[in-house]
């Protein structure tokens, strides 16, 4: 906790839950020089990305990807909101990479289209607290309920 902020993250045992979807979006339909099907990052690599702010773990590894590969590095712009990546998305300047619930209301109204990109390996979901700190018991029921709708049903 820093000047009244609070970082949370949720961790569940066993296997990761499953990941929720994530789209690589382009600005207004129908995608500007629209990529092959399934195109990979050496394929995207090209294009301009406006990215959640470093820190974010699905935006880390796009740049971590895109950094990979071989020639220019990648013009990835980071913002603090993910409005303003969908909003230089939508106004047709590249591409992003978001949960799929960020961008659903987008991409049913037509203003983002998904362009077909690589897989994204799934995002870890954790739940950590101050082993010192006492829990109360309604933060042990939320832990409780996201565990039972998150874990994998091994207890």
């Amino acid at each position: 906790m820093a000047r009244g902020g609070l970082w949370c993250a949720l961790r569940l045992p066993g296997r990761p839950p499953p990941p929720p979807s994530f789209g690589v979006c382009a600005g207004a339909p129908p995608p500007p020089r629209a990529p092959p099907p399934e195109a990979g990052w050496a394929e995207l690599a090209g294009e301009s990305f406006f990215v959640h702010e470093e820190g974010c773990s699905y935006s880390d590894r796009l740049a971590r990807s895109l950094l990979a590969l071989p020639g220019p590095p990648p013009r990835l712009t980071r913002f603090g909101s993910i409005e303003a990546a969908r909003a230089c998305v939508a106004a047709g300047l590249g591409l992003t990479l978001l949960p799929e619930a960020t961008v659903e209301r987008q991409l049913r109204d037509g203003l983002l289209a998904r362009v077909d990109g690589p897989a994204v390996p799934p995002v870890p979901v954790q739940l950590t607290r101050h082993r010192r700190r006492w829990t109360s018991p309604a933060a042990q029921l939320v832990a409780d309920e996201l565990t039972r709708l998150l874990g994998d049903g091994d207890g």
